[in-house]
C-alpha cells in the first residue's frame, strides 16, 4: 500500500509524538509498504531509511505563521498545510490511505475534504493532554481544538490502543466503539524488549530503584505504577525481594494514599 502519515514532529525532534511517528512509519516500511511522512516541524524534504519525510511547516513571519498563534482559528493552519502537501503528493504518486493522530486534528481537512481516506490513530485528546486551564483564551482554544478533533474523528477508520481506550474515545467524540470501523491495535514494543522484560530478574544484592517523573494521571501510567508498587510491597513482605525504593518527582503525598502501607513505606 501507499501510505501517508501526518505528524506534528519527527526525529531528531525529541518527544513521545515524534518517536511514535517514527516507529509507525518505519514498521510500515519494513512490512513492505510505500510510506511518506508529512511533518510540521520543518520545511525540508529528506529520506529516513525507506521513509520519505516531507516538511509542511509554515514560513516564519508569514501570514500563516501569525494566524497560527491566534486562539481557536490558529488550529486550522496545520490541517490546511497538511492537505495542500498531501494533494500535491497524491497527484504525483497516489496514496491508498492517510493516517494521522487525533491530537489537535492534523488530518481535519483531509477527513472533511479528501482527497484520500483518512485513518485517525487515537492517543491523548486535547482535553486531557495538559493541566487544567482557567484563562478564557486557553479555555476557548481548547474547546475549538476538541471540536476539530471530533470532526476529524469522522474519518474512514479509527485506531485505538485498547478496548477501554476505544470506548472512551467513542464517548468523547460521539463515534462508534470497537468494531469494523474502529480497530483496537495494542501499543507495540519490539519483541526482543518484551522478551527481555519477561525474563528479567531482580538485581541480586542491591535494592530495586524506581523513578517516576510526572503528574498522577492515568495517561502517564501512574495507575500502573501504583499497581506495580503493591506487587513489590507484597513480594518484599514475603521475602522474595530484598528491598526496593521509589523516587517520585511531581506527585503530592495525597496521590499515594491509595497505596497499602507495605508499599508506601518505600516511596
Amino acid at each position: 500500500m501507499k501510505i501517508g502519515l501526518l505528524t506534528w514532529a519527527y526525529p531528531p525532534e525529541k518527544s513521545g509524538l515524534s518517536r511514535a511517528a517514527r516507529e509507525i512509519t518505519q514498521a510500515l516500511a519494513q512490512a513492505g509498504h510505500d510510506v511518506r511522512l508529512f511533518t510540521m516541524d520543518r520545511r525540508t524534504r529528506e529520506q529516513d531509511g525507506a521513509v520519505e519525510v516531507i516538511g509542511c511547516g509554515v514560513a516564519e513571519g508569514s501570514l500563516a505563521a501569525r494566524v497560527r498563534k491566534v486562539a481557536g482559528i490558529g488550529h486550522l493552519i496545520g490541517p490546511a498545510a497538511f492537505r495542500r502537501a498531501v494533494r500535491a503528493e497524491h497527484a504525483r504518486r497516489p496514496f491508498d490511505v492517510i493516517e494521522a493522530t487525533n491530537w489537535y486534528a492534523p488530518g481535519l481537512a483531509i477527513a472533511l475534504l479528501g482527497p484520500v481516506p483518512l485513518a485517525t490513530r487515537n492517543s491523548t485528546p486535547a482535553a486531557t493532554s495538559a493541566a487544567t486551564v482557567t484563562a478564557w483564551r486557553d479555555r476557548f482554544d481548547r474547546r475549538v481544538a476538541m471540536l476539530f478533533e471530533r470532526w476529524s474523528a469522522r474519518a474512514a477508520g479509527l485506531i485505538s490502543n485498547t478496548a477501554l481506550h476505544a470506548g472512551k474515545i467513542a464517548a468523547l467524540y460521539g463515534v462508534p466503539g470497537p468494531g469494523p470501523r474502529h480497530a483496537v491495535i495494542g501499543l507495540s514494543l519490539p519483541p526482543e524488549i518484551v522478551a527481555r522484560g519477561r525474563a528479567a530478574a531482580y538485581p541480586a544484592g542491591s535494592p530495586v530503584e524506581l523513578l517516576f517523573v510526572g503528574r498522577d494521571e492515568h495517561r502517564k501510567g501512574f495507575d500502573a505504577l501504583l499497581a506495580a508498587l503493591t506487587i513489590l510491597g507484597e513480594e518484599a513482605q514475603a521475602g522474595a525481594l530484598d528491598a526496593f525504593r521509589l523516587t517520585i518527582v511531581g506527585v503530592t503525598d495525597d496521590a499515594l494514599a491509595a497505596l497499602p502501607a507495605s508499599a508506601r513505606a518505600h516511596a
